[in-house]
Formats: structure tokens, sequence, C-alpha cells
């Protein structure tokens, strides 16, 4: 478990670039011989030219990483949101004749379909971030706040097949339903079942220190009993007194969750030779 240690200390907000040696005795009996019995302008110019490289030296090898990529926030984060053949279900608005064929394949990724015919996720939306530290300082993660959107629950058809099991792994549970959202459940053990009553595991705790070596994976499960729930998630950090956020969407577009409560009729797939369906 990669909990916050009792008594680390956080990161300096003001860390002291660390001064360039002095050049050795040979660098130096190089330089006084070199420069003897020369014109003193082309001593300048032999200085300059000696110099000005230093200075870039000292820019690219001594200067924190911190300081060289300024510009760059101090985690970095990826975010994979799966729409399995097994384990997943969307809701959309009919007529069904004019819904694109469903993929066939047992391990077939129904992505593209989702996208084709503006499906939400059904009950719940599961999306497994990895974030982890950049630069070598540690980096602190604060909270999580979540952006929705409510509007009336989509009327309309099931696809899903009749099949699935547990998902299991370090998660963070939210009603999107309330106002604001409110986390619901959490666990910080990697093996814990999302949703499951009870949860035999902590829960999970900010703040949770993470670094370039020591990341975080955790499942942000957000769900929809009463809305169509357009949402996007926001983790919030701190890292050498500066603090900022990191969003979690879908590729730049919220996720998008709707109860399954207000289907008017379920299909296990669309265009397929024997299709499950029942109505609502």
């Amino acid at each position: 478990m990669n909990t916050r240690k009792k008594g680390a200390k956080k990161p300096q907000k003001n860390a002291k670039i660390g001064q360039v040696a002095s050049s050795s005795d040979s660098e130096t009996y190089w330089l006084r011989n070199t420069l003897v019995g020369i014109p003193a302008g082309v001593a300048i110019i032999v200085l300059g030219a000696w110099i000005i490289p230093l200075s870039g030296y000292v820019n690219s090898h001594l200067l924190p990483s911190s300081k060289k990529n300024s510009a760059a926030p101090p985690v970095a984060v990826a975010i994979r949101k799966a729409n399995p053949a097994c384990g997943g279900a969307w809701m959309v608005h009919g007529p069904l004749s004019a819904l694109p064929k469903t993929p066939t394949a047992d391990d077939a990724d129904w992505t593209p379909w989702v996208k084709a015919a503006g499906a939400a996720d059904a009950d719940f939306t599961y999306a497994t971030i990895t974030i982890q530290g950049r630069f070598g300082q540690k980096v602190y993660l604060t909270g999580i706040n979540f952006n929705v959107k409510r509007s009336p629950p989509i009327r309309g058809i099931m696809v899903g097949p009749p099949c699935g099991g547990p998902v299991t792994g370090r998660y963070v549970e939210a009603d999107l339903d309330q106002r604001p959202a409110r986390i619901t459940g959490s666990s910080s053990g990697p093996d814990a079942t999302v949703g499951a009553t009870p949860n035999d595991y902590k829960p999970l705790t900010f703040p949770y220190e993470i670094s370039n070596t020591e990341g975080l994976v955790l499942i942000i499960a957000g769900v929809a009993k009463k809305y169509d729930d357009v949402w996007s998630a926001d983790i919030l950090w701190s890292s050498d007194g500066v603090n900022g956020q990191a969003r979690i969407d879908d590729n730049g577009v919220p996720f998008e969750t709707s109860p399954s409560r207000y289907q008017t009729e379920m299909v296990s797939c669309v265009g397929c030779e024997h299709p499950i369906i029942s109505h609502g």
C-alpha cells in the first residue's frame, strides 16, 4: 500500500541551486600557461570562449529538473476508460433499427460502437488512472473534485451482453446525482472489490504521497441512479510550494453515465444472429 508515510517531510519551497565546484589544479595550470605571453585582447577572447559554454553546462546539468521544466506540471497522468464486451452495458436513444451493429467477438473492444451510437454508460462508469510524479520531487495528492452536468435520464434501450464480474483495485466511488457529487466509498487495498459492502480495507485517504518511482493506480467510479450525468474529475496536487489539478476525462471529452432503471427495452447485441431481448 502506497500511502503517505508518517513523518514524511514535504519538499522545500525554494530548493537552493548547488554551486559550481572550483577548477582543479591541472585546469588552473593549463589556463595560466596558455595565457602567458599573448596579448590581452586575445586572452579575453580565450576566456570568453571558455566561460560561455560553462554557463550552458550549469543550465543543463546543475539546475534542478523542476527549474528546467517550470512550465510542465510535476505529475504525469494516464487514463484508461475500457468498454469491454463482457461487463459493460450502455444506454442509448432508440429506435433499435437506427443503431449500428455491435461487435461479435467475445473479447472485442466496444469503444468504436459506443462512440458511433452516442451511448452512455449504464449505471456506472469506471475510469482507471495511473498518476506519478516527475523530475524527482515528491508530490502530494490532496483530494478529488467532481464536475457534473445533470439532465433527465435517458429513456431508451439498454445494450449489453449478460455477463461480467467484479472489478478490483484501489478505488474512489462517487454518487454523481448528489449536489455536489459525494464520495460514498473508497479503498486503499489493491485487491478490493469496487463498490463492495462491507469493505474489508481501509478507505483511501488524502494527502497521498507519490513520486517518479512510486505512483498510484486508482479506479474512479461514477454512479448514476436518477440523472443522466455528464462529468469529469479533477485530482488536486501540491508539490514544492505549487498547487494544481489534473483533469480526468475521456480523451478530452466528459464521461456520461445514465441509470438503466428507465430503459424501455434491453438487448444483448444489435444486428447479431440471436439477440436476447427483454422489455422494460
